[in-house]
């Protein structure tokens, strides 16, 4: 388990999926867990950054599913919408996980049983109006690699102040 605390959820929590995004290659599975308006989504739209997504991302709590180009596909779920881990199986889940493209999931606890067993988890909270803590789990090898990548990156960034 690893932490990072960001103290503004517009600018740094984005700025640190920028570097997350920027360490994925394709095969990765993010599951994102925190409350409404924890900051799921600026993260998200972080990553899509440093996938170099040119599209706007916006969460698809209505349509559940979005897909974005850029050097690595992504693929944006939102299961806040959901009432059983089975739903996500509808989705077409099995369609979207490859190691090709990058699966991040909002609200991914309620879905986590239906995931991969190898897949990250960040739990984001909110520590006060603009400061999160988030907290990296990995469960598996290829998670364990991606999520020392992340803190690598992250503390080169932190290093250089950029």
């Amino acid at each position: 388990m690893q932490s990072i605390v960001t103290t503004t959820e517009d600018i740094e929590t984005q700025r640190l999926g920028r570097a997350i995004g920027e360490t994925f290659t394709g095969g990765e599975i993010l599951l994102l867990i925190g409350s409404l308006g924890a900051g799921k989504t600026k993260l998200t739209q972080g990553i899509a950054y440093g996938l170099d997504v040119k599209e706007y991302t916006k969460s698809p709590s209505f349509v559940l599913v979005n897909e974005y180009l850029g050097r690595v596909p992504l693929i944006h779920m939102d299961l806040y919408r959901i009432e059983h881990p089975k739903e996500v199986l509808l989705l077409g889940l099995d369609d979207y996980i490859s190691d090709s493209s990058v699966v991040v999931v909002e609200w991914g606890d309620k879905g986590r049983p239906e995931f991969p067993s190898d897949h990250l988890t960040i739990n984001i909270k909110v520590i006060s109006e603009d400061v999160r803590q988030l907290v990296f789990d990995s469960w598996g090898v290829s998670s364990d690699l991606s999520l020392k990548r992340i803190m690598e990156r992250w503390d080169s960034l932190d290093a250089s102040g950029g």
